[in-house]
């Protein structure tokens, strides 16, 4: 959510009191109000993303409307008024955007707008990728499981899991994994703010940063779209590990629509987004040799193996078996079992003596 506030003055410069404040979603012409306390200040909280206007009018002034004011997630934009002096019938129009500089607010971020949402390339359609689009956001550390597995970046140096995630202003995340608990889809996402220090006490919990979002809302239009994404072996090369190119499909497809229930006063807005997978995957693994699961374990580099029962007396360490073999004898018939559900290795080498193909089925809504 974000706010508008202000202060209205005259055309000298003094305050004035008890002006009424009217600000309006053009959208949904839904309106909120307001009246300047003795400061002549006046506040309007809890609005949603979106495109507002702001009147101002009180006995003996003329009406003054502000026009085209787009108010982002997460922003608190400062509309000031300067009242003249005339009839109230009379309306002066302003037109122009919300303040660029942020007066009311140290805190340290930017917003990825719903245009650089929809238009920038990303893989998966996460919108996690486009937070590196903020000065302090990277990928995160190599290897990191939340990263791998949701996108989520590292704020200003900070584990992944250290960052707070916001949906529509309520808490988005997973207790278990520390990754956003819901992910919606880019099309149904109409912003989001990368707030990376200095925020107000109200984000605490993280070190790392927030990460706030707002997904889209009907309007008094109708608005929708289709759409579907393919990813396809036929455009890709082989996998290096790989003898031959593998298979591989992905479809993800979805579409939104949002309108009037009743004009003016109740909306609704629907996301759809699913996911179809089908991919051969290389893994690479270590299995033991055949050498080796027969006991031996004589080839060069491999470590001294210990005959468990023969204890030198004279200093209580374990003597190794000789020429590093493991005899048939020794081998319980249980552990020769269980051996042979080991692989044998395909692909010479060490470490990685064992490659296999395999396929993956991936089904998301």
């Amino acid at each position: 959510f974000g706010a508008i506030l202000g202060t209205v003055r005259d055309s000298s410069g003094g305050v004035v009191p008890g002006v009424n404040v009217t600000v309006t979603n053009v959208g949904t012409s839904q309106s909120r109000t307001a009246v300047t306390n003795d400061q002549g200040d006046y506040l309007v909280g809890t609005l949603l993303p979106g495109e507002y206007s702001v009147g101002a009018e009180l006995a003996g002034f003329k009406k003054e409307l502000r026009i085209g004011i787009v108010l982002q997630v997460n922003q608190r934009a400062r509309i000031d008024f300067a009242l003249q002096v005339g009839q109230l019938a009379e309306t002066v129009n302003v037109t122009g955007g919300a303040p660029l500089v942020e007066s009311e607010t140290s805190e340290v971020g930017k917003v990825v707008e719903s245009r650089q949402v929809s238009d920038l390339p990303l893989n998966g359609r996460n919108y996690l990728q486009l937070a590196t689009l903020v000065a302090g956001a990277n990928g995160g550390a190599p290897g990191n499981r939340v990263s791998a597995a949701s996108g989520s970046p590292s704020i200003n140096g900070v584990r992944t899991e250290d960052v707070t995630y916001l949906l529509d202003g309520a808490d988005n995340v997973d207790l278990q994994m520390g990754h956003p608990a819901v992910r919606p889809s880019v099309d149904a996402l109409r912003e989001f703010k990368v707030l990376t220090s200095q925020y107000s006490a109200e984000f605490g919990k993280s070190a790392g940063g927030v990460i706030s979002a707002a997904v889209k809302s009907g309007t008094n239009q109708w608005n929708g779209s289709v759409y579907e994404f393919l990813r396809n072996d036929v455009l890709d090369a082989r996998n290096f590990f790989a003898a031959d190119k593998s298979p591989f499909r992905m479809n993800q497809f979805g579409g939104t629509v949002g309108g009037p229930v009743f004009r003016n006063r109740t909306f609704f807005f629907v996301a759809y987004e699913g996911l179809r997978t089908r991919q051969f995957q290389v893994r690479s693994a270590t299995v033991p040799t055949a050498a080796q699961k027969s006991g031996n374990f004589s080839a060069a580099g491999l470590r001294p193996v210990f005959n468990p029962f023969d204890l030198d007396p004279a200093t209580g360490l374990r003597a190794p078996f000789p020429d590093n073999r493991i005899p048939a004898s020794r081998i319980h018939p249980i552990a020769q079992k269980l051996l042979s559900f080991w692989p044998d290795e395909n692909r010479p080498g060490d470490p990685f003596n064992f490659v296999r193909q395999f396929s993956s089925l991936n089904n998301a809504d």
